[in-house]
């Protein structure tokens, strides 16, 4: 008897994979890194992908609804700056398509301004006198000046807080000084502390707890 093979001739290449948000906000922070990174796309269905990150390669199958996802430790991850993570696809018959990106910045220092002076000024009426801390005062509008050794950088915030709850953010009122006018609910006792985050996240808290009373 005679005998026919079928064979299945495939030369469409896969679709462009796509690459969704990493760590939230394209911006991964030492804390994120420290945790390993997700990162997670689109593929064709079933498709073979290989994601890569700097120098390190990780191969997923995409499943039936074309999802796929994979992690990158710290260890594996790029030096901090700008960096591209970038994903192909393989279909069986062994297509590659065109490679899909997306750029992330790595951030895993710090903010490393030095907080050297604070002051809680009274200036109802003027002119302004300082509050000692634990000191007492009448102005319910207090302005907390911190003095630090150095300008913030670039997309750096200083934030305030009264009581452990975030109330605002000090801007530069000269030189490397940041001021925060505050405007208290009435009498009662108020602790001051601060911190100053990057646009990646990462957090310095700075040592201030500055406590005054209002009379």
């Amino acid at each position: 008897d005679a005998s026919s093979n079928e064979l299945l001739v495939d030369t469409t290449l896969p679709g462009t994979p796509t690459i969704s948000l990493v760590a939230g906000d394209d911006r991964v922070n030492e804390d994120e890194a420290d945790a390993g990174v997700a990162v997670v796309g689109t593929a064709e269905a079933n498709s073979t992908v290989t994601v890569t990150w700097g120098s390190t390669d990780k191969v997923v199958t995409a499943d039936g609804a074309g999802n796929w996802s994979t992690n990158f430790t710290d260890a594996q991850l790029p030096a901090d700056g700008s960096t591209t993570i970038s994903a192909s696809a393989e279909d069986a018959a062994g297509n590659t398509g065109a490679t899909g990106s997306r750029d992330v910045a790595i951030d895993r220092v710090d903010p490393t301004a030095v907080l050297q002076s604070a002051e809680v000024l009274d200036d109802d009426p003027g002119p302004a006198v300082g509050v000692p801390p634990g000191g007492t005062t009448d102005d319910v509008t207090p302005i907390l000046q911190l003095t630090l050794n150095d300008v913030l950088a670039a997309g750096e915030t200083l934030r305030v807080y009264r009581d452990g709850l975030a109330v605002g953010e000090a801007t530069n009122s000269g030189a490397t000084v940041y001021a925060y006018p505050d405007a208290l609910p009435g009498a009662g006792t108020y602790v001051y502390t601060a911190d100053i985050v990057d646009l990646a996240g990462n957090v310095s808290t700075l040592p201030l707890n500055y406590s005054i009373t209002v009379i």
